[in-house]
């Protein structure tokens, strides 16, 4: 089991594009476009001393796992698979597994890759 990073989610898809993106995840002829858009503070500072707020995007989602979370209908327990620059917490783009909480309404939430 590898090392497992969470970050926070601040943009994303609409709910029917999870949907649409978990039902097409295996079939070659359609191409559901999903990333997230995450942060993470850097272990630098800057010259106030503030942590540095990075934003970096994770790209090529398949996902192969949603569930509602709550009856909200909004709100989703997702898991699949993905890519991701989290330079410098790794040396280059990875593939990963990742699984999310994340809300289709606010468009937030957090994800966690391994």
């Amino acid at each position: 089991m590898g090392t497992q990073r969470k970050f926070r989610i601040t943009n994303g898809p609409n709910r029917s594009m999870l949907f649409d993106a978990c039902r097409f995840a295996y079939d070659r002829q359609v191409v559901i476009p999903i990333q997230f858009v995450v942060t993470h503070f850097t272990r630098a500072t800057d010259d106030t001393g503030k942590k540095n707020l990075v934003v970096k995007l994770v790209t090529d989602v398949k996902i192969i796992g949603i569930e509602h979370e709550s009856g909200d209908g909004q709100t989703f327990n997702i898991h699949g698979y993905c890519k991701a620059d989290i330079r410098p917490l790794e040396d280059e783009d990875r593939h990963y597994t990742f699984k999310a909480h994340y809300n289709a309404q606010s468009r937030e939430g957090y994800i966690a890759l391994e």
